[in-house]
């Protein structure tokens, strides 16, 4: 793993790299640091997923959300202006504020069962331009071992991210 990190150092040109391998054994974030040292004030997100575990949905995404709002963000902005930068979708402004303000999403109209595809579509697109936002002051690297555990929220968020080209 850490030859293909290294490898992948000397020809960045994209700001996705992803390792197949078959090992319980994960990269503490000094090793991963250690390939990228003009990164070294990232932040590392690490996340595994289990078999055995009932994840939420959207996870990990949503809570390194919260997580980066309350370590970088907190001290300036009220949860409702930090979704007002982020330049969510209206009609999430709500969710997104709960979510930062409680660790819940809730929702004070109904969801209409019709727009369901819309509002999933909109709900990724927000936790792009979340993700988006903190990307522009700070590096993030994101490292997730045993994708093939994951939820399909996981995967739909992933692939948005990973096809969103104004991440750095």
């Amino acid at each position: 793993i850490l030859a293909l990190l290294e490898n992948h150092v000397q020809k960045v040109d994209s700001n996705f790299l992803f390792i197949k391998y078959y090992s319980h054994i994960s990269l503490s974030d000094s090793h991963i640091q250690n390939f990228f040292p003009e990164y070294k004030d990232a932040e590392f997100l690490q996340h595994t997923f289990y078999a055995t575990k009932f994840q939420e949905a959207y996870e990990p995404f949503v809570q390194n959300m919260r997580l980066l709002y309350e370590k970088f963000y907190a001290h300036k902005y009220s949860p409702s202006q930090f979704i007002d930068k982020c330049k969510i979708y209206p009609l999430h402004k709500d969710l997104f504020t709960s979510f930062l303000e409680t660790g819940k999403f809730y929702r004070k109209e109904d969801m209409l069962l019709p727009e369901k595809d819309y509002e999933e579509q909109r709900f990724i697109e927000d936790i792009i331009k979340i993700f988006s936002f903190i990307s522009q002051t700070h590096s993030l690297f994101l490292v997730f071992y045993q994708m093939q555990f994951s939820s399909s929220s996981f995967l739909k968020t992933l692939n948005a991210l990973i096809r969103d080209s104004k991440l750095k």
